[in-house]
């Protein structure tokens, strides 16, 4: 078995139909004159992760296509295949889980079931779940690469089906590694122009401080000669007065 980090271990839901694997759809509804939101729970055998909250809508991804689903959404049962379930607590809220949650966003569900029930509630069992950045980019192109041999070369049509999985699996996680990856880089570079945009708006900010004091200082200067030139008129008028008999 493979674990995450330098390894990765992955459980393929029962009765997994591949020739649905490639098929995607998104029927999610909200009933007219709806106000409420969708009652998600969304456990793990050892944790719970949402418990009877409310949300605007959970995207995840099923044996029969992607669904996204909203309150009032048609009743149903569905198988999840390996993927991301997408939780959107609100307009400004989304959390992705590709399983076993805590402080991370984004979380690697290895299977199990969602049950839409009629009451707008919507029940998710995960049967286990792994945070995202616990994968690293070298760890998945690695394990892609034996899990892609493992399609051929394996001895079994189990195991062979089992690396069909796991395939599909990395390839979904290195495509969302690399976009995350891509937003922290984006992230970094925007953090760098403000910074050099506050730095540039700084110098500019003291550079026209400076010319400010200078020319308050000059004037200060020329009031003082004008001043002083003032006093120095009046002085010669009273001597030249005084001289005068």
């Amino acid at each position: 078995a493979r674990a995450p980090g330098n390894s990765i271990a992955f459980i393929a839901p029962f009765n997994l139909d591949y020739q649905d694997i490639s098929k995607s759809r998104w029927y999610a509804t909200e009933a007219s004159g709806s106000t409420s939101g969708l009652r998600l729970s969304f456990v793990l055998p050892h944790q719970s992760i949402y418990k009877g909250v409310e949300v605007q809508q959970v995207n995840i991804a099923a044996t029969s296509g992607d669904m996204g689903i909203l309150a009032s959404h048609v009743p149903s049962i569905e198988q999840l295949k390996p993927g991301v379930v997408e939780v959107i607590e609100n307009a400004n809220t989304t959390k992705k889980f590709f399983g076993e949650t805590n402080d991370y966003n984004m979380y690697l569900v290895s299977g199990g079931f969602a049950i839409i029930n009629p009451n707008s509630s919507l029940d998710i069992n995960a049967v286990e779940a792994f945070p995202l950045e616990e994968f690293s980019p070298e760890a998945i192109r690695t394990n892609l690469a034996e899990a892609q041999r493992a399609v051929t070369s394996g001895s079994s049509e189990e195991e062979r089906n089992i690396a069909r999985v796991e395939v599909e699996v990395l390839e979904s996680l290195q495509t969302l590694v690399e976009k995350k990856e891509k937003e922290k880089f984006d992230l970094l570079q925007r953090k760098e122009r403000e910074k050099q945009n506050l730095i540039r708006r700084i110098e500019a900010e003291k550079l026209a401080l400076a010319r400010q004091l200078i020319e308050e200082k000059e004037m200060e200067k020329r009031e003082i000669i004008e001043t002083k030139e003032s006093e120095k008129r009046e002085l010669i008028e009273k001597l030249v007065d005084t001289s005068i008999p």
